[in-house]
């Protein structure tokens, strides 16, 4: 009798079916645009379209309607208008099979392969089933589902017994949660899709990341996984495929959305473009000319500064900041020539660092030079420094300087090399040498293809790497030259660096150090741009040393011997003596200058009282007193 008990119930599910289905065949045609319906009937996208055009105004139409029987002519014209969207055999099968079938549960205590077979074939699917869940099921109340409710309904019992309905195209399959599920067998649905899927449906849903860090996406998610959901890195970590019930797929989205985006790198503002040569020119009164061009080209070594020996007017092509220069520099050599009838002049290097710091150097090494030679006369442009003053005092200010590890700059001769290139490519590579060689000086010919450069030994060197890779760069037609500013001086271990990252690219230093020139493919280039930021972080930092002036105190000058055992934080300090014994010079950091302040002021402390001499007499067995005297007087100096 169970048995017999069991299908009456079944019977009694298939009626209320059978009533479901006898009051959807009267349905509006609105369920066509129900995706499952559309794929039952095997609607093409242009039906679809036809469709919602037509369904769209038609509701216009009963908005617009008043009339009750106005309406429903409007319903019937346009129920006419769709089904003959419809062919034949569609026409038949909407009929017959309606749209969205309700569903009644009525069972009790029904093994679960009944359940599954009948639930599949209501919604005209094929049950897949390779194990049978255990137990029964009972279940029954008086409403009806729709089929996404019933499979919610079926599944959220059957995740209690480790199993799950899985709808995939015309497919019902049941599946062992504790096996690892496959990801092909999943339905994939988009976030929009999943209210046509029940609370408790297994499913797969593709998330982008857009742009947060993958490691912190998994982070976020996987807690909130259950037992059998999964979260999958794709496509380089722009996307994530996570699987879970459909009803927990919007929670997840919120989460991932909520992951803070990373912060990101500010590009470096483009460097301003180089200012522009002028022309100017400068009477020199009456300084020899021959001698004043030598000088101002220590200053500012450039060819393009002339003069004319018989009119003694000074030429120059040069940008404003160096022209300051020059103007101030021939001002300073016609009041020296009065004062200093044999003055000299010396140029030094200056570090490449910002302009404010450049103007603090200056000012402090012109305050040290003046205080080593009075009447001596300074310039300065961005990386030198001029000095006018007498022999013997440059040689004072010489040693001063060289303490400090700075060398008067080398005088050398520029050469000059000619290169043979293609005229086409001439002017580019032109351009190219500029850009790197700011020093040299470069000119092209387009018509002959010969390219002119003179430098120092370097320069010409460079040069003749840069002409034969720039040459092959245009042969092949692949590579391309990009200059990147950098923000702090680079030397050649950092360079080296760069070199591994990018093996197959050309790299060099230009602008002292100050711009890296890189003559690559676009993927090397791109590499570079991309890893610029990390690669700048780890430049060398420039000197933050600086100079600064002591006066010493009498106190102080009498310990004076003491500076000689520095503690371990001031070794790397430079002491240079003053003009006189009542100062002393001080190259450091300024964290150094503010520990080499306290111990000055440690050494300012006044001496202890003397202790009050007292006569004494000594008797001697000798006959030669003096010498005794003066053994003595030797030995203790400061006795009487």
């Amino acid at each position: 009798m169970p048995n017999r008990f069991v299908l009456s119930l079944l019977a009694i599910g298939l009626a209320a079916a059978s009533v479901a289905h006898t009051q959807a065949q009267e349905s509006d045609v609105a369920s066509l645009v129900h995706p499952e319906v559309a794929e039952r009937l095997s609607l093409a996208d242009s039906q679809r379209a036809q469709i919602q055009a037509l369904l769209q105004s038609r509701a216009e139409a009963l908005a617009a309607s008043t009339d009750k029987a106005a309406k429903e002519k409007t319903k019937s014209e346009f129920k006419k208008k769709i089904l003959d969207i419809l062919t034949a055999e569609q026409q038949a099968k909407f009929v017959e099979t309606p749209s969205s079938k309700r569903l009644m549960f009525q069972f009790r205590e029904m093994k679960w392969d009944d359940v599954l077979d009948w639930f599949a074939g209501q919604q005209d699917l094929t049950l897949v089933m390779d194990q049978i869940p255990p137990g029964t099921f009972t279940y029954s109340d008086t409403r009806s589902y729709s089929p996404s409710e019933g499979i919610d309904l079926l599944n959220s019992v059957l995740m209690t017994r480790n199993f799950t309905l899985v709808r995939r195209e015309k497919m019902l399959v049941v599946m062992a949660l504790s096996d690892s599920i496959p990801l092909e067998l999943l339905p994939r649905v988009k976030l929009d899709e999943l209210v046509q899927r029940g609370r408790f449906e297994l499913v797969s849903v593709l998330f982008p990341t857009g742009g947060r860090s993958i490691e912190a996406v998994l982070q976020e998610v996987k807690p909130f996984l259950s037992t059998y959901g999964r979260v999958v890195p794709l496509a380089q970590g722009t996307q994530v495929l996570v699987v879970e019930t459909a009803g927990k797929m919007q929670t997840i989205n919120e989460i991932i959305a909520s992951v803070p985006l990373p912060k990101q790198t500010p590009k470096p503002e483009p460097p301003p473009p180089p200012p522009k040569p002028v022309f100017a020119s400068y009477p020199l009164g009456n300084l020899d000319a021959a001698r004043a061009l030598e000088t101002i080209r220590k200053l500012i070594p450039s060819e393009q500064i002339t003069v004319d020996t018989k009119t003694g007017v000074l030429s120059a092509f040069l940008i404003p900041d160096q022209h300051n220069a020059v103007k101030s520099s021939i001002a300073q050599m016609i009041a020296s020539s009065t004062q200093l009838p044999s003055f000299e002049s010396v140029a030094y290097p200056l570090p490449i660092v910002s302009a404010e710091e450049a103007k603090r150097q200056v000012a402090s090494l012109e305050k040290q030079i003046l205080s080593l030679a009075p009447n001596a006369s300074v310039s300065a442009t961005a990386d030198r420094i001029l000095i006018l003053a007498r022999p013997e005092e440059q040689k004072l200010i010489k040693a001063s300087l060289a303490a400090l590890d700075i060398v008067p700059v080398d005088g050398a001769s520029k050469s000059m090399k000619v290169f043979e290139l293609e005229p086409a490519i001439a002017a580019p590579a032109e351009a190219a040498l500029k850009s790197f060689l700011p020093k040299g000086q470069i000119a092209s010919n387009s018509k002959t293809g010969n390219l002119i450069v003179r430098g120092s030994e370097d320069d010409l060197r460079i040069a003749s790497e840069m002409i034969e890779i720039f040459k092959k760069s245009q042969t092949a037609n692949q590579l391309k030259m990009q200059v990147f500013p950098l923000e702090q001086v680079a030397d050649a271990k950092w360079l080296a660096t760069l070199q591994r990252i990018v093996p197959n690219a050309n790299a060099w230093l230009g602008d002292d150090g100050r711009q890296l020139i890189l003559m690559a493919g676009n993927a090397d280039i791109a590499i570079v741009d991309s890893m610029l930021p990390q690669l700048k972080s780890v430049l060398p930092k420039a000197d933050q040393r600086k100079l600064q002036i002591y006066a010493l105190s009498k106190s102080q000058m009498s310990r004076r011997s003491s500076l000689l055992d520095l503690p371990p934080v001031l070794k790397d300090i430079k002491v240079v003596d003053g003009s006189n014994k009542q100062e002393i010079l001080v190259w450091a950091t300024t964290e150094q200058h503010a520990e080499f302040s306290r111990l000055l002021e440690g050494l300012d402390q006044p001496a202890p009282n003397p202790i009050p001499s007292l006569p004494k007499t000594y008797p001697i067995e000798v006959q030669d007193s003096p010498l005794v005297v003066q053994i003595l007087a030797a030995e203790f100096p400061e006795a009487k």
